[in-house]
């Protein structure tokens, strides 16, 4: 699964205030008409209305343990029997040679959303145990290298990125498509904007985000704009409008609760400018006002590559591999793992650590999938083979390649596919002193 985020220089530590965002103009974004005799429709969006205000509150936090151990390195250790057992429980199939793409796991467990090629065509579907079909989303074109990238899957929704990397002008085209698992409709939302010539422009194509109310992603534009050329766009999942919550230069997002929350570049800053200064900023889900983040919270400050938000835990990573966190409690942030260098040598960690949290544990892909147990400091290894992983609420999906392609990086061989529930395993072991 292609897995590449767009990458921002580290910067400074000082603690951020909260400061607001400053939000755009609605946009209406509008397609085609509706297909006849295809179950993919092209949405023609109508004008957004404004929406009541609601609470953006995080749910109560667990304090860490006494006598805890984070901000030092972590210790690497073996993965409990428990976990390994979890793991063999809920593989879904192992080492069977297919050139499909995998993707993250339905909430309950049962499926991993999948690509598989057939001529011309590519199938999306969740599929379960021994490659059994259990939701059939959709047929896409598959002209040359169309690829399953970005995807989320929720009880009620699947909302994937469909990227054709070729090496002609359509080089950065994406699509964006929406499944609703109740109607069985599959809905292609929008591509990627293109320039005056008809080029479609780079960057968007980053991991999108599923609420219970709304689909969120972020996008270039074309748009003259004194920040930046990204737009963070928010999708009413029961109305199906669309508007355009922040445009300007953009950094990580997360969803927190009934906010988002997300780094830009701060006012004053050059746009041609690589390592622009950074700000965090968020907004009220439903109403779409500004809302203010913790002071403590250095990810903008950073210039974190991704983000993400569980249970009280934000934690993000850096461009120079660094992985951190942030908890009320604690009152800053803190590093979990250090950047390149020595420890991460040490530890056996390679390429950028993309992190997802659930309760205490953070879960990073990292050339291979490792947890990371908040309560013990310590660290494990998921699978022997080079894998990737990502979670849906507490279910992990672990994608075992076998190994990789050297040119493309693409995943070859025997590949493997186990899902894990989280919340049912125990904690890591502790380090030895």
């Amino acid at each position: 699964m292609y897995d590449k985020r767009r990458h921002r220089c580290p910067h400074g530590r000082t603690v951020v205030a909260a400061l607001v965002v400053v939000l755009a103009s609605l946009v209406c974004l509008a397609g085609c008409s509706t297909r006849q005799g295809s179950a993919v429709i092209d949405d023609v969006v109508p004008p957004v209305t404004p929406s009541p205000e609601g609470s953006v509150l995080p749910g109560p936090l667990a304090r860490p343990p006494a006598g805890s151990q984070l901000g030092k390195e972590p210790c690497l250790v073996g993965a409990p029997v428990a976990w390994r057992r979890a793991i063999a429980a809920g593989t879904l199939w192992h080492r069977q040679a297919d050139g499909t793409t995998a993707g993250v796991a339905a909430p309950d467990g049962s499926a991993v959303l999948q690509q598989s090629d057939h001529g011309n065509v590519a199938e999306i579907a969740l599929v379960g145990r021994e490659h059994r079909l259990v939701h059939k989303v959709g047929d896409l074109p598959q002209p040359g290298t169309g690829q399953l990238t970005y995807n989320v899957v929720t009880r009620d929704y699947v909302a994937f990125f469909y990227a054709l990397k070729q090496e002609d002008r359509d080089r950065n085209l994406w699509f964006l498509y929406l499944f609703d698992r109740k109607t069985n409709v599959l809905r292609r939302l929008i591509s990627n904007p293109h320039d005056s010539n008809g080029v479609p422009l780079p960057g968007g194509d980053v991991a999108p985000i599923l609420s219970g109310s709304s689909l969120y992603w972020v996008q270039p534009t074309a748009a003259d704009s004194p920040l930046g050329t990204d737009e963070l766009i928010q999708y009413d999942l029961a109305t199906g409008r669309m508007r355009t919550m922040y445009r300007g230069r953009l950094g990580a997002v997360a969803l927190v609760g009934a906010a988002v929350w997300f780094s830009r570049a701060v006012a004053a800053s050059n746009p041609m400018d690589d390592n622009p200064p950074m700000t965090m900023a968020g907004f009220d889900e439903r109403s779409g006002r500004p809302v203010a983040v913790p002071a403590g919270i250095t990810a903008a400050e950073d210039h974190a590559v991704s983000m993400y938000y569980h249970s009280g835990t934000l934690s993000w990573s850096t461009r120079m591999g660094e992985l951190r966190a942030w908890r009320v409690q604690w009152g800053s942030s803190i590093t979990l793992l250090p950047g390149t260098g020595a420890v991460t040598t040490r530890l056996g960690l390679s390429d950028q650590l993309v992190p997802r949290v659930y309760r205490d544990f953070v879960v990073i892909s990292a050339g291979g999938t490792y947890v990371l147990d908040l309560r013990t400091n310590s660290l494990a290894r998921l699978g022997k083979s080079s894998t990737a992983g990502d979670l849906t609420g507490s279910i992990l999906a672990l994608r075992d390649y076998g190994s990789h392609d050297p040119v493309t990086g693409a995943g070859i061989g025997p590949s493997g596919v186990a899902v894990v529930d989280l919340a049912h395993l125990p904690r890591l072991p502790r380090c030895p002193h």
